[in-house]
């Protein structure tokens, strides 16, 4: 296929009644974007988390403490990154409990 011939068919040499299925690819995926959103959105308030993810967070507290020691199946950098996170959140905001 040449690059000439895959070039979109003007809308004067278009067959009357023709379907432009650009415009529905367009509006599906903007639907998409905003039923994903959404979705998002209405569980931002839900705080979840999995159980693996509370020994992250714990370890990340003991490296606050300066204790390395905690939990040494995880990579160093993702919970120095957890502790660096934790230690710029707001002021007086609180620290996520274990559920």
């Amino acid at each position: 296929m040449t690059a000439s011939s895959a070039t979109a068919i003007p809308a004067n040499k278009r067959e009357p009644g023709a379907i432009v299925w650009s415009s529905y690819a367009v509006l599906a995926v903007a639907f998409l974007v905003i039923a994903g959103f959404s979705l998002r959105l209405s569980g931002l308030g839900k705080v979840g988390f999995a159980e693996d993810e509370i020994n992250k967070l714990e370890a990340a507290r003991a490296y606050d403490q300066r204790d390395f020691s905690a939990n040494a199946e995880h990579p160093m950098l993702m919970k120095v990154l957890m502790d660096v996170s934790l230690r710029a959140r707001a002021p007086g905001t609180p620290l996520p409990e274990a559920a």
